[in-house]
């Protein structure tokens, strides 16, 4: 992209976010021109722009036999290790070629045609989150200019919606897919003023007012910390920059934690300022399920012992951290091709292509290495032990934090107002399980529980599956109509 104002102190192709200091961003927020020539690709899914197609070999859908957890002959089990060398190599094939791959979430946007707004807000504890807004579509009206218009503002025109990824992503997670199935581009054409946060310790928001990002301080966080100072700040910001009231609230995964931590300590704050809240595969307790993190959970207090205190080990995923390498041994038992295995999302959540737009798969891989505290994997790994909400367990320093000797619960009686659960039947994070033990916590909301019509819609499909807009995101934009302001 030629547009260097896209990202405030750095070149829009510099990935060196670590570099800088909140002098240089100090709360500035700069636009990208929706009138960008920048390199574009057509809406169409039929075609890649600037790709030669001779070269990469189409991912079939019959190579989705690999990932299917089943049991198999031994000449079923030779053909699949040769189908998962196969996909490797197209997989690999295409990352090399595709220039969407190495793209930031606002040249990608601005790839397919839309605008993009690079904005950044400081937390009461001092991290620096940068958040993307998405304008419309060349020749279209902008949510930006609307708001700047010191005029009564039509109901439902140019709402604001915060969308909240989760564990290890980023905004990338609401753009992974074409238009008309991603769901930022979906309520962006439908009018709405999209935002996409990114939780603190991210690729994006790896900034502070003075720690150090390479010390234990700056990455002594879990969700908790998510919850209780990024989301109050980015909600803060947003409703002040478009001069509203309120706004909706969509999270995926850790995003839907994330805001029943906010609530259990601000639920005044989410009664004033939240219209409504969409929760795509809601975690809260995950005492069943079945993705690769289980294999933590009975060690979480010697993983925190080990990884934090002796290995000095803060930061979610690199190659040769030993969490890394523990969970990589699971994917021999899950049958994931190694390609796959390699991305830190699809070794914490688990992967099964049932519903995966497996077209883009690559630009996924190379997108999804957004990163995350040590501290918050240890977290969600003592949730599935204990089978509860708990604050995080320091164990036998839990009376210093927490003045009780047991980490708290988290009072989801506090979350207030109109929540959308929306569950997948084969989730392995959140467990329909689990999901039915949140609905029966939430006692004081306008409670609406939508279960996926598909038995095979997993975690990850709520972001990239090929029919999300039907299965998910039909419902959530009904549910947001419903709560228009």
């Amino acid at each position: 992209a030629n547009d260097n104002s896209v990202n405030t102190g750095t070149s829009a192709n510099d990935d060196s976010v670590n570099t800088r200091t909140s002098a240089d961003i100090n709360s500035v927020n700069s636009t990208a021109s929706e009138n960008d020539n920048s390199f574009t690709f057509n809406n169409s899914a039929e075609d890649f722009a600037n790709i030669d197609k001779t070269v990469i070999p189409p991912i079939e859908s019959e190579d989705q036999s690999t990932f299917v957890n089943s049991p198999m002959s031994d000449v079923e089990v030779f053909h699949n290790s040769l189908m998962d060398e196969v996909l490797a190599d197209r997989i690999m094939e295409q990352m090399r070629h595709d220039p969407r791959v190495h793209m930031t979430v606002p040249e990608l946007m601005r790839s397919y045609g839309y605008g993009a707004e690079v904005h950044h807000v400081t937390t009461e504890d001092g991290y620096i989150l940068e958040m993307h807004r998405m304008l419309g579509k060349k020749g279209h009206h902008s949510c930006a200019k609307f708001h700047k218009k010191k005029r009564r503002v039509n109901k439902g025109k140019c709402e604001p919606v915060l969308l909240q990824h989760g564990l290890l992503g980023s905004s990338s997670a609401w753009v992974l897919n074409y238009p008309e199935k991603a769901l930022a581009y979906i309520l962006t054409d439908l009018g709405y003023d999209v935002w996409m946060g990114n939780s603190r310790g991210n690729i994006y928001s790896m900034n502070h007012t003075h720690l150090d990002t390479r010390s234990w301080p700056f990455w002594d966080f879990s969700f908790q910390e998510m919850g209780q100072y990024d989301l109050p700040a980015v909600i803060d910001y947003i409703l002040e920059t478009t001069k509203r009231e309120q706004l909706h609230y969509i999270g995926h995964s850790m995003g839907t934690t994330m805001y029943w931590v906010l609530s259990h300590h601000r639920p005044e704050f989410c009664k004033a300022k939240v219209a409504s809240m969409s929760a795509l595969g809601p975690v809260a307790f995950i005492g069943h399920a079945v993705s690769p993190i289980v294999l933590l959970a009975p060690f979480n207090a010697q993983l925190r012992w080990i990884l934090i205190d002796i290995l000095g080990e803060y930061r979610l995923l690199d190659p040769n951290f030993v969490l890394t390498q523990i969970l990589e041994r699971s994917c021999s038992l899950l049958r994931v091709t190694e390609v796959i295995c390699a991305n830190s999302v699809f070794l914490i959540i688990g992967f099964d292509s049932g519903d995966l737009n497996l077209d883009w798969l690559p630009v996924i891989l190379g997108q999804l290495n957004a990163g995350a505290s040590t501290k918050t994997i240890i977290h969600f790994a003592q949730l599935i032990m204990s089978e509860k909400f708990l604050m995080y367990d320091y164990g036998m320093n839990n009376y210093r934090h927490y003045k009780q000797f047991t980490p708290p619960s988290y009072n989801l009686s506090a979350v207030t107002g109109p929540v959308q659960l929306i569950a997948g039947p084969n989730d392995w994070l959140a467990d329909p399980t689990d999901v039915q033990l949140l609905t029966k916590s939430l006692t004081d909301v306008d409670l609406s529980f939508v279960s996926v019509a598909n038995q095979r819609f997993n975690h990850l499909d709520f972001l990239w599956g090929n029919d999300a807009k039907k299965l998910v995101y039909d419902h959530v934009i009904k549910f947001m109509q419903q709560h228009a302001f």
